[in-house]
Protein backbone atom coordinates (compact mmCIF):
# COMPACT_ATOMS: atom_id res chain seq x y z
CA UNK A 1 0.00 0.00 0.00
CA UNK A 2 2.97 2.28 0.81
CA UNK A 3 4.45 1.53 -2.39
CA UNK A 4 1.34 2.45 -4.80
CA UNK A 5 0.94 5.19 -2.63
CA UNK A 6 4.78 6.84 -3.02
CA UNK A 7 3.53 5.86 -7.00
CA UNK A 8 0.90 7.81 -7.45
CA UNK A 9 2.68 10.63 -5.60
CA UNK A 10 5.64 10.48 -7.56
CA UNK A 11 3.18 10.39 -10.90
CA UNK A 12 1.06 13.25 -10.23
CA UNK A 13 4.75 14.88 -9.42
CA UNK A 14 5.26 14.23 -12.92
CA UNK A 15 2.50 15.33 -14.65
CA UNK A 16 3.27 18.45 -12.15
CA UNK A 17 6.46 18.94 -13.75
CA UNK A 18 6.02 18.31 -16.99
CA UNK A 19 2.62 21.47 -16.90
CA UNK A 20 5.75 23.43 -15.54
CA UNK A 21 8.47 23.12 -17.97
CA UNK A 22 5.44 23.11 -20.79
CA UNK A 23 4.98 26.65 -19.40
CA UNK A 24 8.27 27.66 -19.19
CA UNK A 25 9.22 26.64 -22.97
CA UNK A 26 5.78 28.45 -24.05
CA UNK A 27 6.96 31.35 -22.66
CA UNK A 28 10.01 31.95 -23.70
CA UNK A 29 8.76 31.00 -27.42
CA UNK A 30 6.62 33.59 -27.01
CA UNK A 31 8.63 36.28 -25.25
CA UNK A 32 9.82 38.47 -28.18
CA UNK A 33 13.24 38.69 -27.72
CA UNK A 34 13.90 35.33 -26.70
CA UNK A 35 12.52 34.08 -30.07
CA UNK A 36 14.87 35.56 -31.68
CA UNK A 37 17.48 33.96 -29.66
CA UNK A 38 15.53 30.65 -30.25
CA UNK A 39 15.71 31.19 -34.18
CA UNK A 40 19.83 31.79 -33.68
CA UNK A 41 20.60 28.50 -31.82
CA UNK A 42 18.54 26.66 -34.19
CA UNK A 43 20.28 28.45 -37.22
CA UNK A 44 23.61 27.82 -35.31
CA UNK A 45 22.37 23.73 -34.77
CA UNK A 46 21.89 23.29 -38.81
CA UNK A 47 25.27 25.19 -39.30
CA UNK A 48 26.70 22.40 -37.54
CA UNK A 49 24.74 19.56 -38.48
CA UNK A 50 25.27 20.49 -42.23
CA UNK A 51 28.77 21.25 -41.86
CA UNK A 52 29.68 18.53 -39.84
CA UNK A 53 27.08 15.45 -40.04
CA UNK A 54 25.90 13.54 -42.44
CA UNK A 55 22.60 13.54 -43.83
CA UNK A 56 21.14 10.99 -41.90
CA UNK A 57 21.34 13.12 -39.07
CA UNK A 58 20.17 16.01 -40.99
CA UNK A 59 17.10 13.99 -41.95
CA UNK A 60 16.50 12.94 -38.19
CA UNK A 61 16.69 16.96 -36.83
CA UNK A 62 13.78 17.92 -39.60
CA UNK A 63 11.94 14.96 -38.91
CA UNK A 64 12.33 15.83 -35.38
CA UNK A 65 11.23 19.31 -35.22
CA UNK A 66 8.51 18.27 -37.92
CA UNK A 67 10.71 20.45 -40.73
CA UNK A 68 8.75 18.30 -43.17
CA UNK A 69 9.05 20.55 -46.32
CA UNK A 70 13.02 20.86 -45.73
CA UNK A 71 12.94 16.83 -45.00
CA UNK A 72 10.81 15.99 -48.36
CA UNK A 73 13.11 18.44 -50.84
CA UNK A 74 16.36 17.34 -49.17
CA UNK A 75 18.08 14.66 -51.82
CA UNK A 76 18.98 11.38 -50.40
CA UNK A 77 19.75 7.55 -51.13
CA UNK A 78 16.56 5.55 -50.82
CA UNK A 79 17.28 4.10 -48.30
CA UNK A 80 17.79 7.22 -45.90
CA UNK A 81 14.54 8.16 -47.25
CA UNK A 82 13.07 4.95 -45.86
CA UNK A 83 15.07 4.92 -42.56
CA UNK A 84 14.95 8.49 -41.48
CA UNK A 85 12.15 9.83 -43.40
CA UNK A 86 9.24 7.42 -44.53
CA UNK A 87 9.65 4.84 -41.27
CA UNK A 88 9.65 7.89 -38.74
CA UNK A 89 6.76 9.50 -40.14
CA UNK A 90 4.92 5.74 -40.21
CA UNK A 91 5.73 5.14 -36.96
CA UNK A 92 4.58 8.86 -35.62
CA UNK A 93 1.32 8.27 -37.86
CA UNK A 94 2.22 11.15 -39.65
CA UNK A 95 2.66 9.89 -43.06
CA UNK A 96 -0.08 12.22 -44.33
CA UNK A 97 2.54 15.08 -44.42
CA UNK A 98 4.88 13.37 -47.08
CA UNK A 99 1.26 12.47 -49.20
CA UNK A 100 0.03 16.33 -48.66
CA UNK A 101 3.22 17.21 -49.72
CA UNK A 102 3.65 14.82 -52.90
CA UNK A 103 0.01 16.24 -53.67
CA UNK A 104 0.13 19.97 -53.30
CA UNK A 105 3.32 19.74 -55.41
CA UNK A 106 2.19 17.44 -58.04
CA UNK A 107 6.33 16.01 -57.41
CA UNK A 108 6.87 12.39 -59.74
CA UNK A 109 10.30 12.44 -58.45
CA UNK A 110 9.37 10.24 -55.66
CA UNK A 111 8.40 7.07 -58.06
CA UNK A 112 11.66 5.52 -57.37
CA UNK A 113 11.30 5.89 -53.59
CA UNK A 114 7.79 4.17 -53.48
CA UNK A 115 8.69 1.50 -55.54
CA UNK A 116 11.69 0.97 -53.28
CA UNK A 117 9.28 1.05 -50.14
CA UNK A 118 6.91 -1.41 -51.35
CA UNK A 119 9.44 -4.06 -51.58
CA UNK A 120 10.90 -3.10 -48.36
CA UNK A 121 6.98 -3.07 -46.73
CA UNK A 122 6.26 -6.31 -48.39
CA UNK A 123 9.53 -7.91 -47.49
CA UNK A 124 8.98 -7.30 -43.76
CA UNK A 125 5.03 -8.33 -43.91
CA UNK A 126 3.87 -5.14 -43.15
CA UNK A 127 0.95 -5.26 -45.28
CA UNK A 128 -1.60 -2.15 -44.07
CA UNK A 129 1.13 0.03 -44.45
CA UNK A 130 2.17 -1.26 -48.29
CA UNK A 131 -1.33 -1.68 -49.06
CA UNK A 132 -1.80 2.15 -47.93
CA UNK A 133 0.95 2.87 -49.97
CA UNK A 134 -0.23 1.05 -53.27
CA UNK A 135 -3.36 3.25 -53.13
CA UNK A 136 -1.55 6.51 -52.76
CA UNK A 137 0.34 5.34 -55.92
CA UNK A 138 -2.61 4.46 -57.37
CA UNK A 139 -1.43 0.44 -57.71
CA UNK A 140 -4.49 -0.72 -57.59
CA UNK A 141 -3.59 -4.31 -59.01
CA UNK A 142 -1.26 -5.05 -56.52
CA UNK A 143 -3.19 -3.02 -53.71
CA UNK A 144 -6.23 -5.97 -54.26
CA UNK A 145 -3.16 -8.59 -53.98
CA UNK A 146 -2.15 -7.25 -50.62
CA UNK A 147 -5.91 -6.78 -49.77
CA UNK A 148 -6.46 -10.94 -50.59
CA UNK A 149 -3.34 -11.36 -48.46
CA UNK A 150 -4.62 -9.80 -45.97
CA UNK A 151 -7.54 -11.96 -46.05
CA UNK A 152 -6.00 -14.88 -45.24
CA UNK A 153 -3.48 -13.47 -42.97
CA UNK A 154 -3.28 -15.21 -39.66
CA UNK A 155 -6.80 -17.13 -40.13
CA UNK A 156 -7.57 -19.33 -37.45
CA UNK A 157 -11.19 -20.51 -38.78
CA UNK A 158 -13.21 -20.40 -42.20
CA UNK A 159 -15.59 -18.25 -39.87
CA UNK A 160 -13.25 -15.77 -38.93
CA UNK A 161 -12.29 -15.51 -42.55
CA UNK A 162 -15.72 -15.24 -43.60
CA UNK A 163 -16.82 -13.09 -40.35
CA UNK A 164 -14.11 -10.65 -39.41
CA UNK A 165 -12.44 -10.88 -42.77
CA UNK A 166 -14.69 -10.31 -45.72
CA UNK A 167 -14.11 -6.79 -46.29
CA UNK A 168 -10.58 -7.75 -47.33
CA UNK A 169 -12.14 -9.21 -49.95
CA UNK A 170 -14.33 -6.56 -50.75
CA UNK A 171 -11.92 -3.59 -50.96
CA UNK A 172 -9.61 -6.38 -53.04
CA UNK A 173 -12.40 -6.36 -56.10
CA UNK A 174 -12.77 -2.72 -55.41
CA UNK A 175 -9.07 -2.45 -56.29
CA UNK A 176 -9.10 -4.92 -59.19
CA UNK A 177 -12.44 -2.84 -60.98
CA UNK A 178 -10.35 0.41 -60.31
CA UNK A 179 -7.50 -1.19 -61.91
CA UNK A 180 -9.95 -2.59 -65.05
CA UNK A 181 -11.37 1.02 -64.98
CA UNK A 182 -7.78 2.73 -65.14
CA UNK A 183 -6.74 0.42 -68.19
CA UNK A 184 -9.92 0.77 -69.99
CA UNK A 185 -9.22 4.76 -69.57
CA UNK A 186 -5.53 4.28 -71.01
CA UNK A 187 -6.55 1.75 -73.63
CA UNK A 188 -9.42 4.54 -75.07
CA UNK A 189 -6.67 6.98 -75.52
CA UNK A 190 -3.98 4.84 -77.43
CA UNK A 191 -6.46 4.10 -80.08
CA UNK A 192 -7.76 7.67 -80.47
Amino acid sequence: MLVLNILTVFQQYHVYLINQIKVFFSFIIFNKNTFFLFIAIENEILFYLTTYSDDAHILDYYIRHEYYTQAFEYKCSLTLFRDHIYLPLLKRNHIKHLFNYILLHNNNSFTHHFKFLCTYLKDQEMYYSLQQLQLFINDFINAGFTSMKLFTLNKTTYLDLFEKRLFYLQKALECFQQAKIDTEHSMGKIQR
